[in-house]
């Protein structure tokens, strides 16, 4: 069977390289549920680096207790939010990005912030560009049936 037309849509899915083994990750900007995602992972990043900070806070501050013991306690807070972390991007990203992005190592807080940073600008562009795009042709669509509507119910009433 044969065709008589073709679309294609623009998916908004960006490629990105990340190392200098030439391996790349996909960004699906256009997947709706990828970009809240996203957020949501900075927004999980900036909570956890907050309840790290505080637990850090209070081991300087108890000055009776086992130095060691305490940032022991507060390095496996920190080793199991990162964890966490890798497996979330993992799930978010797919296609085993902190692989690629971080190799075989479970990245630190600021090494997934700087990953964040890097990224969040074309997750940013792309919901802005793709915004006003949207506005414009929903607006042309609606104003030309609009147009149309209204000279069919001029003609159906004369």
């Amino acid at each position: 069977m044969t065709t008589d037309a073709n679309i294609m849509i623009n998916s908004g899915t960006k490629v990105v390289g990340v190392n200098d083994n030439g391996d790349t990750i996909r960004l699906p900007l256009g997947d709706q549920e990828f970009t809240l995602n996203f957020l949501r992972l900075m927004q999980e990043l900036s909570d956890k680096a907050q309840e790290i900070a505080k637990q850090i806070r209070a081991v300087k501050e108890d000055t009776s207790a086992d130095k060691v013991a305490q940032l022991s306690t507060v390095a496996d807070l920190h080793l199991t939010v990162c964890q966490q972390m890798k497996e979330r991007v993992d799930a978010v990203f797919a296609d085993e990005v902190c692989r690629k992005v971080f190799g075989n190592i479970t990245p630190g807080l600021d090494a997934f912030s700087e990953f964040f940073e890097k990224l969040s600008p074309f997750v940013l562009e792309y919901q802005e560009n793709t915004r006003s795009k949207s506005e414009e042709r929903i607006k042309k669509y609606t104003e030309k049936y609009d147009k149309q509507r209204t000279l069919g119910t001029e003609k159906a009433g004369e």
